[in-house]
């Protein structure tokens, strides 16, 4: 990317979980909801707004506002699918607008993997050098058998 992309771009932000009225928790039972295809009905709306750059986030399988991740590889069920953004981002593209996706990639929820690696076994966990500011000797508000 050349600093003039950077200079030109006219950015919007869209936040699908919002955006989609997805449900307020996930429970990483359900079958995925293909909602995110809508979005690219947006798109001569946004073309009229002289938008070229549309930041998605956070899109990934989260326990509920996106943004406390539990899988970084899976796009979250209350959108839909990995094919399903695929999809969507190939007709953002072929419109001539650019996609940016908005990851946290510092910070987990409380169901990623390794947390719940470390809620299990504790110091004994493999993952807990992953997090800092961890203290064994104290219990989270959330009741976990650590602070954090």
């Amino acid at each position: 990317m050349s600093a003039q992309w950077i200079k030109d771009a006219v950015i919007y932000h869209i936040y699908p979980l919002g955006a989609l009225a997805a449900e307020e928790k996930n429970d990483f039972s359900s079958q995925p909801k293909s909602r995110i295809g809508s979005l690219g009905q947006w798109i001569p709306h946004l073309k009229r707004l002289s938008v070229n750059t549309v930041l998605f986030g956070p899109i990934w399988e989260s326990s509920g506002h996106g943004y406390d991740t539990a899988d970084l590889f899976t796009v979250d069920r209350r959108l839909g699918t990995n094919d399903d953004v695929k999809a969507l981002f190939r007709t953002f593209h072929e419109s001539g607008i650019r996609v940016i996706v908005d990851s946290v990639f510092h910070h987990t929820g409380r169901d990623f993997f390794a947390f719940r690696d470390m809620r299990e076994k504790r110091e004994g966990s493999r993952f807990s050098g992953w997090y800092s500011g961890v203290d064994f000797s104290r219990r989270s508000p959330f009741g976990d058998p650590f602070s954090y």
